[in-house]
Order: C-alpha cells, then sequence, then structure tokens
C-alpha cells in the first residue's frame, strides 16, 4: 500500500477490513524501502486514511523502526538516534502521537541488551510508544532479551513478529540473513514465556492457492525458491483434502492452522490486493481447528 497498490484501491480494502470486524493494522517505516523514495510510503497512505476515516480510537497500529538500508541489509541501525529518528517519522507519518505497538524491525545482536532497552523505554517514558516487540530477532537473543527484563522489572518486549506461515520456507529462500522464521525452539520459547506470535509471510504469499490454479510447474522461480520442497507438496494435498471434506478454501484453513496452534497465542498479519481475497482470508476468523486437525495437518 501507498506504491504499487493506488490509494483509492488501498482505502477501498482498509475500509472493508475494518466493516468486517477489523481493528490492527501492521505496517512498518521501511515500506516500501525498495521502491526509489518508498521509505515510509505505507506509514503515510495509512496515516492518510486513519485521519480521513477518524479511527483512531478504533484501530490499533503497529509500525516497525531500527530497519537496516536496504543497500546494506546486514549494517543494523539499532542506534539511539536512529531509533529515535525512525519513530519520530512514523508518528509524524502515520499521524499519531502514541505509537501503540512499535517493533525493532531487525537486531544487533552485537549491541548489549542493556543499550537497547534504554532506547525503547526512553520512548515509552516519552509517550511515543505504549508497547514494543520484536520482529526478526533470533530465539537466543529472544530469551535473553526476556530474561534482562524480568530480571530488571521491565514489562520488555510484548509480542514477536517472525517469518511463519503453513507453507515451510526453504532455508534458501528467506531474503536475507537477518531474517528469521519460526522453528521448534522459537515456537517452545513462545510457550516458555507465553509471548504472542504476530507473524509475516502468514499466507506464503498465496502458495497454496497459486499451487491449486497453475500446479508446482505454473509457480514463479522466487515463489518455488522460497516454498517448492517435499513437506509443503505433502500439506497441499492435506490441505486439498481438508478443503473438499470441511467446505473450506485453502487460505483459511492455512491461517486457521496457525491461529489454532496448541498452547500458542497467534496473530498471523495478512495482506489482500482486493475485496474477494481478503473476504477468503477473514473466514479463517470463524474456524476453530481442534487440536487432532492441527496434528493430521503438520
Amino acid at each position: 500500500m501507498g506504491t504499487r497498490v493506488s490509494e483509492v484501491a488501498s482505502f477501498r480494502i482498509l475500509d472493508a477490513f475494518v466493516d468486517k470486524g477489523g481493528t490492527f493494522i501492521d505496517t512498518a517505516r521501511a515500506y516500501a524501502v525498495w521502491v526509489p523514495g518508498g521509505e515510509g510510503a505505507s506509514e503515510t497512505l495509512v496515516g492518510k486514511w486513519l485521519h480521513s476515516r477518524r479511527h483512531g480510537d478504533r484501530v490499533v497500529v503497529a509500525t516497525k523502526g531500527g530497519h537496516p538500508a536496504w543497500s546494506s541489509i546486514e549494517t543494523p541501525r539499532l542506534s539511539r538516534d536512529e531509533i529515535r529518528q525512525d519513530c519520530l517519522a512514523s508518528r509524524s507519518a502515520l499521524k499519531i502521537a502514541t505509537l501503540p505497538l512499535y517493533w525493532l524491525h531487525r537486531d544487533d545482536p552485537l549491541r548489549p541488551l542493556e543499550d537497547i532497552f534504554s532506547t525503547m523505554e526512553d520512548l515509552r517514558h516519552r509517550g511515543y510508544i505504549r508497547h514494543y516487540g520484536f520482529s526478526n530477532w533470533s530465539t537466543e537473543r529472544m530469551r535473553a532479551a526476556m530474561s534482562y527484563a524480568a530480571c530488571h522489572g521491565l514489562t520488555g518486549f510484548v509480542a514477536n513478529q517472525p517469518m511463519w506461515s503453513y507453507a515451510e520456507v526453504n532455508p534458501a529462500g528467506i531474503p536475507d540473513a537477518t531474517s528469521y522464521a519460526m522453528d521448534a525452539d522459537m515456537a517452545a520459547f513462545h510457550r516458555e514465556w507465553n509471548l504472542p506470535v504476530v507473524p509475516y509471510s502468514a499466507q506464503a504469499k498465496g502458495f497454496f492457492n497459486k499451487v491449486a490454479k497453475a500446479g508446482f510447474q505454473g509457480l514463479d522461480a522466487d515463489l518455488r525458491a522460497a516454498y517448492d520442497n517435499p513437506l509443503n507438496r505433502s500439506r497441499f494435498d492435506k490441505l486439498t483434502r481438508f478443503a473438499r471434506e470441511s467446505g473450506h478454501n485453502l487460505a483459511a484453513l492455512a491461517l486457521a492452522w496457525l491461529v489454532c496452534q496448541p498452547d500458542l497465542r497467534v496473530i498471523p498479519v495478512i495482506w489482500s490486493a482486493d475485496i474477494a481475497h481478503l473476504d477468503e482470508a477473514l473466514q479463517a476468523g470463524d474456524l476453530v481447528l481442534g487440536r487432532e486437525a492441527v496434528r493430521s495437518l503438520a
């Protein structure tokens, strides 16, 4: 939103989302840094929509800062000045005085946690943010951060946003070495700390729907590189069989598998470029899969 999708179309999708009960929108300062002049484009559009629709008290907006420069993705940007600069720019673009949830878009493993907590707590005490969360942090660093907060009497990080979907991502298909996908150790960490998961790429870029329409050979090269593997071929068969038996669509079932994970609080981030696809995804909100169904689809 803000670049490839027009303002008119974006407003229409956001209006439909709220009309159907949606209350949580996720964006980032880095969207869409991959387009010349695109940094902050998504935030600016969402801010304009919020202001025009007067949804400030109805919708919770999360945004992210501290993303590396696109030209140097492995060079961290988590100094106090860099985080503060991004935070202030996000507040201005979104037209929100206190950002409800502020993710650190990447980690800097060499920066002491004490330094990061000092910066985030300063932003919180100034009223610039209400809560803060992880995005693309290693499990090891998240465990250390949660322990640090507990030892120092801090609320600390309230959620984590990793890459995760029903489709298992190929390690070589992960965009860069600073991105982290859900694995067994990370899931155990979330259960240990009862920390909510807010996965991005929760729809795997429409992988299963696209396979249903065009077959595995009909996928574009990037999607095949990211998700074509024996496990996902098996999961496609399971999902299509479950869809036939239950009458639900593939997209909703794949999202419901995330939401209904045992002992995990999962809030998937979804994206749809049109209302029909949005409607398909939102059907997951009415689906409750039991433990056996979740296990059988794994």
